[in-house]
């Protein structure tokens, strides 16, 4: 009777850790906030744009194209740092990233070879990212995909609706739209996004310490059914 006492005390305290570490490890994230230059998109004519970051320069002597956005953002834990997001890619061309064709609003990014990062202070520590798709379906198409080892991330933009050259007069302002004109384009700054970061230490101790529990608990029991 003890025996049992003993290991539904045990366990019950190791579930408390588990749930306690569940419920508190929630991921931080940093929050963009308006950029400060715009992500355009150039249509086909196929269903399909072209997408390009910010301003862009050429460096001859890496023969590499950068472009470049940036905005301030917040930190995880409140305070305020900048942001840099940029797509680098070979010669001195156009932006090779493409997105589409469009399927249920989702313009799947293709990168072309070109590459993508991100930075949150200053550009001395950067971060790959691997973009999923750009999403229309609204006035405020956003983009998401992984970061840093494959975490979540997410950012949207103004208002598109008047941000639309190149398309016929009374025709909306879309990314579908645009994606089917040749030469059209759409412009719009960042407005706001999510780059979520990894769950906090103290989360994850109390998350392994109730496992740790339950494990010792468990192994307890079948010692003494042996």
């Amino acid at each position: 009777m003890a025996r049992i006492t003993k290991l539904v005390v045990t366990v019950t305290a190791a579930c408390l850790l588990v749930v306690l570490g569940c419920m508190s490890a929630q991921a931080d994230q940093y929050t963009l906030g308006e950029s400060s230059q715009d992500v355009s998109f150039t249509g086909q004519g196929n269903g399909i744009v072209s997408v390009t970051f910010g301003a862009c320069s050429f460096n001859g002597g890496t023969n590499q194209t950068t472009c470049t956005l940036s905005g301030s953002a917040l930190t995880p834990n409140n305070s305020v740092t900048q942001y840099t997001l940029e797509e680098i890619f070979s010669g001195n061309g156009s932006s090779p990233i493409t997105a589409g064709p469009g399927n249920s609003g989702a313009f799947a990014i293709n990168m072309n070879g070109a590459t993508a990062q991100i930075s949150f202070n200053g550009g001395t520590s950067w971060s790959p990212i691997d973009y999923g798709a750009w999403n229309d379906g609204s006035a405020n198409p956003h983009a998401d995909g992984t970061w840093d080892g494959g975490l979540p991330f997410d950012y949207t933009l103004h208002n598109i609706t008047h941000s639309c050259t190149g398309l016929s007069s009374g025709m909306p302002c879309t990314l579908d739209n645009v994606a089917m004109v040749r030469g059209a384009q759409l412009k719009q700054t960042i407005s706001s996004g999510e780059f979520v970061t990894t769950p906090e230490p103290a989360s994850l101790s109390l998350l392994g310490i109730g496992l740790l529990g339950l494990a010792f608990a468990f192994r307890d029991q079948l010692r003494a059914s042996a």
